[in-house]
This record gives C-alpha cells, sequence and structure tokens, in this order.
C-alpha cells in the first residue's frame, strides 16, 4: 500500500480531508512507537509506506502505557479533544492493519494490553461503542445534557468497579469507551473486602454522594448508564449482573435494549 492509497483508506473512514488524515496519523504513530519501542516500530516500518513509517519511529524501548494515557498523548500531539483522538485512533490503526501482513498485524496486537481493545479497528475485536455514542444513550435515558450524562456515567461504573472482582472489572474495560476506563481504574483500586460486599442501599448513597443527586435520580441513573453497559458489552453485562446478589435485581433491572 502507498502512501495516497493509505490515506485515501483514512480519509473514507473519517470523512475528512487529507491534511486531517495526516495530522491524525503522524500523532497515533509516534505514540504507538513509545509505546512498542524502537525494535519493534522498525519491524512494522518496514510493511508501511515510507511516510507513514517516519511518523512511527522512536528511540528506546517499549513504554507501558495504557489506553487512556494512550488517547491523552494522541489529543495532545494532534491538538484536538479526548474524544476525537479516540475516533481517529480506531481509524488510524484500522488503515494501519490493512497495510500490515496479517502474520505482523498480530504481532502488534500481542504488544498492546487488554484494555487497548476498544481502540482496535472492529474486524479484530468484538464491536464497542464510542464514548460520544454512550454518552449520549445515557443522557437519552435520563434526560440531561452529555456534560451531566458523563459525570453520572463514572459515578455509576466507579462505584460498580467498587462491588465487582477484579475480573470484571478487567473485561468491563476491554469493552469500554477507553475514556470511561478511569472510573473503573479508580473504583478498583478503592475496592476491599467490604466494598465487594456492600448491599445495595450502599452502593445507591456512594452514588447519591458523587452524582450529587438524590436517591430517586441515583436509581434513574443506574438504570440509565447499565442499560447503555450492555449494549455496549453485551456478555460482560450478563457476567457481571449474575453475579451480583439477588437483592439487587430491583436497583440494577433495565428495560429492554435501544433499538
Amino acid at each position: 500500500m502507498n502512501c495516497q492509497t493509505y490515506l485515501s483508506v483514512l480519509q473514507d473512514s473519517l470523512g475528512t480531508d487529507q491534511e486531517t488524515a495526516e495530522r491524525a496519523t503522524r500523532a497515533v504513530a509516534s505514540v504507538l512507537g513509545e509505546r512498542i519501542g524502537a525494535d519493534e516500530a522498525r519491524v512494522f516500518a518496514g510493511h508501511l509506506p515510507p511516510e507513514v513509517a517516519a511518523w512511527l519511529h522512536t528511540a528506546g524501548g517499549a513504554r507501558s502505557f495504557d489506553a487512556e494515557e494512550f488517547v491523552r498523548r494522541v489529543a495532545e500531539r494532534e491538538g484536538t479533544n479526548p474524544d476525537t483522538a479516540e475516533r481517529h485512533i480506531i481509524a488510524v490503526l484500522g488503515a494501519i492493519s490493512q497495510a500490515l501482513p496479517e502474520r505482523e498485524y498480530d504481532h502488534l496486537l500481542a504488544r498492546l494490553s487488554k484494555d487497548y481493545a476498544p481502540l482496535l479497528p472492529k474486524a479484530a475485536v468484538a464491536p464497542t461503542m464510542s464514548t460520544r455514542a454512550f454518552v449520549s444513550r445515557v443522557a437519552q435515558r435520563s434526560r440531561i445534557d452529555d456534560a451531566s450524562s458523563m459525570r453520572v456515567a463514572e459515578a455509576v461504573l466507579q462505584t460498580l468497579a467498587e462491588r465487582i472482582t477484579a475480573g470484571e472489572v478487567r473485561d468491563l474495560t476491554a469493552r469500554l469507551p477507553v475514556l470511561l476506563h478511569g472510573a473503573l481504574k479508580r473504583g478498583a483500586a478503592q475496592a476491599d473486602s467490604a466494598a465487594r460486599k456492600m448491599p445495595p442501599d450502599e452502593l445507591l448513597r456512594r452514588i447519591e454522594r458523587r452524582a450529587g443527586v438524590g436517591p430517586d435520580q441515583a436509581r434513574e441513573y443506574i438504570r440509565a448508564v447499565l442499560a447503555t453497559v450492555r449494549e455496549a458489552t453485551r456478555e460482560e453485562f450478563f457476567d457481571v449482573t449474575v453475579q451480583l446478589p439477588a437483592e439487587y435485581r430491583d436497583l440494577i433491572a433495565v428495560g429492554p435494549a435501544h433499538r
């Protein structure tokens, strides 16, 4: 694949102009190079258009930062917001996946931790929902604006992560948008044996406090967030909720999936 073909693939994916496609590729490739290290970058560079390979160049060994930090670095270098950076990362990695031979692409995937799954091309992993779509659906269900919706989603996910097992948190992290990973990680870091056993009324109180709302609103927000988690994660939603005691059923009951 030459550079023009690569950029055409990316422009079609993003629905944007060549300048934006080049800027997104430069930011994503440079951060990817840092993540995998100089030796690995040289292996992959040999299969990419020379212009793209130059942006992948880095010095030193691999740096073990997570997907959330990957998005932050790309947003900073591209001069955009994290939501846009997340969308650009998915598109750029998709275009790169088409340029690399299958064996090399599988090797690249093996270099990345499980929490990178939501950033990978959909052909490589089960489909996931973008941050923008997730927040919009929670907002629609809760009848609030997007800024409030993000705060609500983080409050619910952080508290849920305190209650469920570390393995279930990892599974959710692999399927939910990267910009929600921070809330899950905070909850997992704060979890202890008492939190793992918290009854539903305590979970509700924590969400009330974090979201700054009363119990009726908190109940509505829990159901809105969990209904959206179900759409985004499918099997993982079942795995999480089936582990909760029967007394949680009324609190976590969600309606039919969004159509």
